[in-house]
């Protein structure tokens, strides 16, 4: 089954598509949509910069060909990599969505909290 964040305006985001296409940009080592039940996007990621706003424009520009909803309005960076032994990826090097969720749940409410 395929994960699709819906959000609180109904729109549904495939989060495994829009990921790929912003870790084209090089700069973006690990990315991770979060939008469920919430009025716009925001992108946890471990990045080589630290700079959220030219993240922010940079993770954006990679998703210029999707529609006008799915597009980054925050970004928080935290501390990677993201790896098996440290059990946020699969063996098969796929996202767990839900403890990266439970383990930055902090940042992912502070990137909200103030919009």
């Amino acid at each position: 089954m395929k994960d699709v964040i819906v959000m609180s305006n109904g729109e549904k985001v495939s989060p495994a598509d829009a990921e790929q296409m912003i870790q084209r940009d090089p700069v973006f080592e690990h990315v991770m949509l979060i939008g469920e039940a919430r009025p716009k996007l925001g992108l946890l990621c471990v990045a080589k910069i630290n700079d959220a706003n030219a993240l922010r424009e940079r993770a954006n520009a990679q998703l210029r060909e999707f529609p006008g909803y799915v597009r980054i309005a925050y970004v928080t960076c935290v501390s990677g990599p993201w790896g098996v032994d440290n059990g946020l990826l699969t063996s098969i090097m796929k996202l767990k969505r839900k403890e990266v969720e439970r383990r930055y749940a902090k940042e992912i409410e502070a990137m909200y909290a103030n919009s």
